[in-house]
């Protein structure tokens, strides 16, 4: 599908869905509110599917309290999923509606393996751009439709969030030429760096000392990791969020290069975030059937966490023996 093909689609629509991946990050958030913006430009109502994490440093960027959970899918005649391409990575409410919906369209940016399933419709996926924000972008200036001020920051955070404000592998000079059009576009790029780095609670503070005691090392202390189970956030009173926030702080320690980081969201079911410095943490995350990027990528496993110390140690060979 071409940028004039989508924005056409979206202009004869009456009604636009537009979906995210499940617990969404900056980059799936700026690509469907960037978007819902556009759609409003070109005289479409769209409604923006998502539930919402407990509230945290991304209200202070994106409208969150405008998601919508209720899809009845007779109701839009265009669905645009956003940032994902199978569909068990949005929420679970949301994937029979999508199913049954008969115009689709796919935007992603990351990798179809061989042997999956992606979502049914029309596709714009181009792998080789560093956010999906970024690739949004590009489909808006082929199409010369320029962004509000409010898109351009919904897109700027997507941007700075899926290449760690330029310091992943990913960048690229179409990555900064992708800034350069959105500042022009009037994009509040400070707004967006003391939402997402600089500004901390007191909580986040406490949970920075504990993240910081928590850090394990292996292979001559090349690969860190830090596992956050349910009753660690409990006892500090704190939210998924808040501990995904420090993803990256164990690819900053001098001689760290790959890092885990293992949250529980139910009992014994783990979601894990890789980071590197050049490793390839897809590959590793392949493997355990989850996906991302060559610096960036995930995966979910189910053991407890007796067995998943055991399993840091696997990975953490495999991720140095990665290519």
């Amino acid at each position: 599908m071409t940028s004039a093909q989508l924005f056409e689609s979206i202009k004869r629509a009456k009604q636009v869905a537009l979906f995210c991946h499940a617990n969404p990050d900056p980059d799936a958030y700026g690509s469907v509110f960037a978007l819902k913006e556009i759609c409003n430009k070109l005289g479409t109502d769209a409604k923006v599917f998502a539930f919402k994490n407990p509230k945290g440093y991304l209200d202070d960027i994106f409208p969150l309290e405008e998601l919508q959970t209720d899809f009845d899918y007779t109701k839009f005649d265009l669905v645009i999923v956003c940032d994902f391409h199978i569909l068990s990575r949005t929420d679970k409410p949301f994937i029979e509606g999508i199913e049954k919906s008969k115009n689709v369209v796919v935007i992603d940016h990351h990798q179809i393996l061989p042997n999956e399933v992606v979502v049914s419709g029309k596709k714009i996926i181009k792998a080789d751009k560093a956010a999906n924000c970024q690739l949004v972008c590009d489909l808006l200036q082929t199409a010369k439709i320029k962004p509000s001020a409010q898109c351009a920051t919904y897109l700027w955070a997507g941007l700075i969030g899926d290449t760690g404000r330029f310091l992943h592998s990913n960048l690229s000079e179409d990555v900064l030429k992708t800034a350069i059009f959105l500042m022009k576009s009037g994009a509040e790029v400070q707004k967006v760096y003391d939402a997402m780095y600089r500004k901390t609670t007191r909580k986040q503070l406490r949970l920075r000392k504990d993240y910081i005691d928590k850090m394990t090392f292996l292979e001559n202390d090349q690969i860190a990791y830090v596992i956050y189970t349910l009753k660690d956030l409990k006892r500090l009173g704190i939210d998924k969020e808040d501990v995904k926030k420090y993803v990256g702080d164990m690819i900053a320690v001098e001689g760290v290069v790959g890092s885990f980081l293992a949250i529980e969201y139910s009992k014994n079911h783990y979601k894990l975030s890789m980071r590197t410095s050049g490793l390839n943490a897809f590959s590793v995350a392949e493997k355990m059937g989850g996906g991302g990027h060559i610096c960036a990528a995930g995966f979910e496993i189910d053991c407890t966490e007796k067995q998943l110390k055991k399993h840091m140690r696997t990975w953490a060979k495999e991720l140095l023996d990665a290519k």
